[in-house]
């Protein structure tokens, strides 16, 4: 299984039908639902085929999967199978030898313990993680689930100085307008309007801000996610 695992590449969708309730492989990606089809490896659920029980499993994740499962097929040993805790002091000195800023983002959830509550947990992790990579190089991240509603998302991240945002079309001048307004450097390219964002705040500050906004909060709320502390 691994040496099938670690040749697929990404961008790829590697289909396990075990039941074959799909006939052929390429009827997954015409009869399920697109939604589930997402992964890297999609798993038929051998009960009810309309699921991917890998659906959750991120791209990221499996990079990092195929890197282990490459050195253990290489090396095999028992150490891969003993969980190994995070160690926040390396974490910290890895932040502090890249000069960067070290995130521990605590999360909590409403959602039941087990599958649920650690899929929910490590799926609002990501969009956290695509926010804030929006203002900052995202360096190394970890996640540690305990289990039960309870995760914390590790962060080491670092400011990208500046970064461009894209606004309206020339042709909208009133939104070019209001633009204008809210954003002090601005400039035209490809008959858009466009401003340069310096980035003046730590990622801690961002998060604190990004958490309190309303839109923000309300997706917090449908996404069960019932606390965030820094």
């Amino acid at each position: 299984m691994l040496k099938e695992l670690v040749k697929v590449k990404i961008g790829e969708r590697f289909v396990i039908d075990i039941e074959k309730a799909y006939g052929k492989k390429e009827k997954v990606f015409i009869e399920m639902n697109d939604a589930r089809l997402h992964s890297p490896v999609i798993l038929v659920d051998p009960i009810y085929k309309e699921r991917n029980v890998l659906a959750a499993l991120s791209e990221e994740t499996f990079k990092r999967f195929q890197k282990v499962a490459r050195k253990f097929l290489k090396k095999p040993s028992k150490n891969y199978f003993i969980e190994k805790k995070i160690d926040e002091e390396k974490l910290e000195r890895n932040a502090k030898k890249k000069k960067a800023e070290l995130l521990k983002i605590n999360l909590k959830t409403n959602k039941q313990r087990g599958d649920i509550a650690g899929t929910k947990l490590k799926k609002f992790s990501r969009v956290i993680e695509r926010e804030i990579d929006k203002y900052f190089k995202v360096l190394e991240s970890e996640f540690d689930y305990d289990d039960k509603q309870s995760a914390i998302s590790y962060l080491i991240v670092k400011s990208r100085k500046e970064v461009v945002r894209i606004g309206p079309p020339l042709l909208l001048k009133k939104h070019v307008r209001a633009f204008k307004k809210e954003h002090m450097n601005t400039y035209e390219k490809n008959k858009s309007i466009h401003a340069k964002i310096k980035i003046n705040f730590g990622a801690k500050e961002f998060v604190d801000s990004w958490s309190k906004q309303r839109a923000n909060k309300n997706m917090l709320k449908e996404m069960g996610i019932t606390k965030l502390k820094i």
